[in-house]
């Protein structure tokens, strides 16, 4: 929560943590996603960056282009392959007045409310 803290927390905006914690139990009963969920907000899914620190893997970087660094940021918001996907969910969600320009990291990893 620190790092995220750290990153996202301005004067504008405040991560409620009580909130995005409970997320996840009121969208879903899928136990298998809301692990998915808590591994996100607690770090703990691995991406090449941390696989390449355990020596699991040979290279750090993106599993896709090889050019940035493989972090949960990277995976879920930056990588240009990862780009096709919100735009197609932006176009699902535009008739709620989403799009992908408004699609920021903060509600794609910590979600909607």
């Amino acid at each position: 929560m620190k790092k995220y803290d750290k990153a996202f927390n301005t004067d504008t905006f405040h991560l409620d943590w009580e909130k995005i914690y409970l997320l996840s139990f009121k969208t879903t009963l899928h136990t298998k996603l809301r692990d998915f969920q808590y591994k996100i907000l607690s770090r703990i899914l691995y991406t090449n960056d941390m696989l390449f620190k355990f020596k699991k893997v040979d290279s750090p970087l993106c599993y896709f282009f090889g050019k940035e660094l493989e972090t949960l940021e990277h995976s879920f918001f930056c990588c240009p392959k990862v780009h096709v996907f919100w735009d197609e969910v932006a176009v699902m969600l535009n008739s709620q007045g989403i799009t992908r320009k408004s699609l920021d990291i903060k509600d794609i990893l910590f979600g909607f409310f």
